[in-house]
């Protein structure tokens, strides 16, 4: 019996009702400096080392690099640790096949996840209300409409993180997070559907356009992530995706030639990079408004990397930076761009 012909517009009618049946999911965490603390000690031999706020970063490295004095002197939650709170809240035997979330994907044949990237905003609330005491946040997420672009399908995840204060009901606080009520921070993840590979289809030996950066960084390091950085990651995330750990999976079945790089974990090497630049240049640490960034290219385990930052310009107090990471190849992989709150001024409490 032959096959019905696959057609487009029935398939995102069809995907966009199955998405649309899926209610918004509250996730609630508590932010215990455990989880941000262990991500540092897993960047610490990858990262430059962290620059003093009382005197110029010495050349030499501390006996202890994961002597970040953000976390050991300060109680908020560095600006894209949230990663490592918030995680999926189902058993194994609930997750697809390649060990990701079911409530994003658009349904077969696009069943091959990627991470595209992120637009994150913080509100000037911020540093008073991620407070790393145990306190409890809840997080929102909502999953858009899927959008063909490309041959692929593209889904947004929109994420609304709230305080939740003492004695109030989560449910309530959910929907008021929803209708952007005690919105903290706001975010939409972008991932991207791909159809699954034909049994012995090869990824194309042709090699890549290389894009190149945008050059001349004022702010840049290297480094090579390995697998235990992968590992450290996925678990903090708790994150099973397969094409994270399995270099098997990664070549037969995605058709890459190792593990990748987390789209995520990307995102955290830049920002990490971003309060090292501004705390060298500045002397104080990033207090970032929007941060919103594109990955563009794969990166691999075990090859080199280069994280890159320059100043974009300022208006009224705001600064603006630019963002990118090249693969060992030098073309672009990662771009993106951040914005800093003007001034010190202190932030006012929720």
């Amino acid at each position: 019996m032959m096959s019905q012909p696959f057609d487009l517009q029935t398939y995102l009618s069809q995907s966009t009702a199955l998405i649309a049946s899926r209610p918004p999911k509250l996730q609630p965490d508590n932010l215990s400096p455990t989880n941000t603390r262990l991500m540092t000690l897993a960047l610490s031999d990858h990262l430059p080392p962290f620059p003093s706020s009382s005197s110029s970063p010495s050349p030499v490295s501390s006996s202890s690099k994961a002597d970040d004095d953000t976390i050991t002197t300060t109680k908020t939650l560095p600006q894209g640790h949230h990663l490592l709170y918030f995680p999926i809240q189902q058993p194994n035997s609930q997750l697809s096949p390649d060990g990701t979330d079911p409530d994003h994907a658009p349904g077969a044949p696009f069943v091959r996840r990627m991470w595209a990237g992120a637009s994150i905003s913080y509100s000037p609330e911020y540093r008073d209300a991620f407070v790393l005491d145990g306190r409890r946040v809840l997080c929102v997420e909502t999953v858009g409409r899927p959008v063909m672009k490309g041959g692929k399908v593209f889904v947004e995840c929109r994420r609304q993180y709230g305080v939740a204060s003492a004695g109030a009901e989560q449910d309530e606080v959910g929907k008021k997070l929803v209708k952007g009520e005690g919105v903290v921070m706001d975010e939409v993840r972008r991932l991207v559907f791909m159809r699954e590979r034909e049994e012995g289809e090869a990824q194309s030996d042709a090699p890549r356009r290389v894009v190149r950066g945008p050059g001349n960084p004022e702010y840049s390091f290297t480094m090579k992530p390995d697998a235990a950085l992968l590992f450290q990651f996925s678990a903090l995330t708790y994150n099973a995706h397969a094409i994270h750990l399995d270099a098997e999976y990664a070549k037969a079945v995605e058709g890459y030639p190792e593990r990748l790089v987390h789209g995520p974990l990307t995102s955290v090497l830049m920002m990490e990079g971003l309060r090292r630049f501004v705390r060298r240049k500045e002397g104080k640490d990033a207090n970032v408004k929007t941060f919103e960034y594109r990955n563009l290219a794969p990166l691999f385990v075990g090859r080199e990397l280069k994280v890159c930052i320059k100043t974009l310009g300022s208006d009224a107090g705001e600064t603006r930076y630019q963002l990118w990471i090249e693969g060992a190849d030098g073309g672009l992989a990662v771009k993106g761009t951040a914005t800093t709150f003007g001034g010190d001024k202190p932030v006012a409490k929720l």
